[in-house]
């Protein structure tokens, strides 16, 4: 037999005529069962439970209702429905299906209903995914770590030398990251043994690894090196690998100008790196450059920033391509005597058009990383009120998110731990890890 359902519909008018039929037909005992006591009735218009969901990421998908253990009902993350077949008496309402970005106050409602009855449930939604960082005691020592975009459940992933921004395998169970001489390792997201990718005895300072968005590849950047004089043979250049790091090939080849922190375009088939101008590995005072755009097979190479106003404006920019779009994030400052005074995170095209500044000198801005889905950004700054009385926080050491045009922006680490001298490199993930 068809149970009938909880959620109350609208029913079609009934004629007049046939209304006072039916009441004229009804029995003087209609409402007593045999013994003479009342009968259960439902209670209308029955009871009415909403849903009030705030924050960010909401489930639009919504809720499952269950009702005394049993029934279930769909509801929306902001929705009103009545259930008008709940009889008089104790019930109990579960709010389940809640997505692990978001908590209800309270997921359990007991209610006793004696005429029209009403609950809500509140539920609160955080930004979804993972964020990796590099994380730091001090003296120039990286750990790798992981928590939510809302800063809380961190925790520590490997110890020790991590070098650049790591990167997100596309279903975010695993995370690559290079530590020490330029050896470039994946670790479960969760946490466990590192594997080994790359170390090549041609290569050294094999650092800021970036996987495709297939997952299929990982560009890196490295220099050549003859093994048995440890003297180095050429720049730095952009190097690609299966994502087992097997085959690697040189792209770039570059006689005089150093690549390095490549990001890959959505469909995989362009990167975009740094390029510096001669630099003097004994002097960070030429640590300055321009972005530059590449096919993926190595042809094609153009320089983005240098029709700008703001001439060789990236330095150590480190830049991340939107996984939607053209667009590409990086760092950069006004000028080049600014560079390690006033920096901040910047949007250009990939043509080398619409160039946009996305912080204000207070906030400064750095390593920008977009999240998957092209909605927001992450990146290390100076929090407003960073550094708080006994705090450790280095400058551009604390992390925060914002939408793609600049607007939304919320600092999520502050330096208030010892554990926290440094908070940099930030990479999004919308995977829940392992």
């Amino acid at each position: 037999m068809k149970r009938p359902s909880l959620v109350s519909k609208a029913a079609p008018a009934a004629w007049p005529w046939l209304l006072a039929a039916l009441l004229l037909a009804l029995p003087l005992g209609t409402g007593c069962d045999s013994s003479g006591g009342a009968e259960e009735e439902p209670v209308p218009p029955g009871l009415r439970v909403t849903t009030v969901t705030t924050g960010h990421d909401l489930d639009a998908d919504g809720y499952t209702l269950m009702i005394n253990g049993s029934e279930e009902v769909t509801i929306g993350p902001n929705e009103t429905v009545t259930l008008s077949q709940i009889t008089s008496g104790s019930h109990q309402l579960d709010l389940a299906g809640v997505d692990a970005n978001c908590a209800a106050e309270s997921a359990t409602a007991s209610v006793t209903v004696t005429g029209p009855t009403e609950v809500t449930f509140e539920v609160g939604c955080t930004l979804k995914g993972r964020i990796a960082f590099r994380c730091s005691l001090g003296a120039g020592l990286f750990d790798l770590c992981v928590m939510r975009p809302d800063g809380s459940e961190r925790i520590r992933l490997a110890p020790g030398q991590i070098q650049g921004t790591p990167s997100f395998s596309p279903d975010g169970s695993k995370i690559v990251f290079s530590q020490g001489t330029g050896v470039i390792y994946t670790i479960d997201a969760g946490g466990g043994e590192w594997t080994l990718l790359i170390q090549n005895l041609g290569l050294r300072e094999a650092v800021q690894p970036s996987l495709s968005r297939d997952g299929s590849k990982i560009a890196f950047s490295a220099r050549p090196i003859e093994v048995e004089t440890g003297v180095y043979t050429g720049t730095r250049d952009i190097y690609v690998a299966n994502a087992d790091g097997a085959n690697v090939v040189n792209l770039t080849n570059s006689n005089d100008l150093w690549y390095e922190a490549p990001t890959w375009s959505p469909d995989g088939t362009q990167l975009a790196f740094v390029g510096l101008s001669a630099p003097d590995e004994n002097s960070i005072d030429d640590e300055w450059g321009d972005l530059y755009v590449l096919n993926a097979d190595g042809t094609n190479l153009r320089n983005i920033t240098a029709g700008t106003p703001q001439a060789s404006l990236v330095g150590w920019g480190v830049p991340s391509w939107s996984p939607v779009d053209s667009r590409i994030a990086f760092t950069a400052a006004p000028s080049r005597e600014d560079r390690y005074r006033i920096f901040g995170v910047y949007m250009i095209d990939a043509n080398g058009a619409s160039l946009t500044r996305l912080t204000n000198n207070q906030e400064q801005g750095a390593h920008a990383s977009w999240r998957p889905d092209g909605e927001w950004l992450v990146f290390s700054g100076d929090a407003p009120d960073a550094n708080p009385e006994g705090g450790y926080c280095d400058k551009g050491g604390t992390i925060a998110v914002m939408r793609p045009d600049g607007s939304e922006k919320q600092f999520i680490t502050d330096c208030s731990l010892p554990s926290s001298h440094a908070e940099q490199s930030p990479s999004w993930s919308l995977g829940e890890g392992s």
